[in-house]
């Protein structure tokens, strides 16, 4: 499972406040890796590159709902990835 992020999604859709990515580089670093790590699941589950690519490209809903389809246990923390991306108009 991915590590919890706590928050995440309250700093995003506070007024006035940016998306942590804009803030911290390390915290966008960390997103690209979550987002490899879940195209790698789904690549394991049995999709192809070429459909994990045209059917998700760097949507992080669309990522994490497919994931946990096939099987990948999430807790509330961790769909708050999903919350942030929405919020920043990802």
């Amino acid at each position: 499972m991915l590590a919890p992020i706590g928050n995440l999604a309250c700093c995003c859709t506070a007024p006035g406040r940016r998306c942590p990515t804009q803030m911290r580089p390390s915290l966008s670093s960390w997103l690209t890796a979550i987002e490899l790590y879940l195209k790698s699941f789904l690549r394991l589950s049995g999709l192809g590159s070429q459909e994990v690519k045209t059917n998700f490209g760097h949507d992080f809903g669309k990522l994490i709902d497919a994931a946990a389809t096939r099987g990948l246990p999430l807790m509330d923390e961790e769909r708050d990835i999903r919350r942030c991306s929405e919020a920043k108009g990802a």
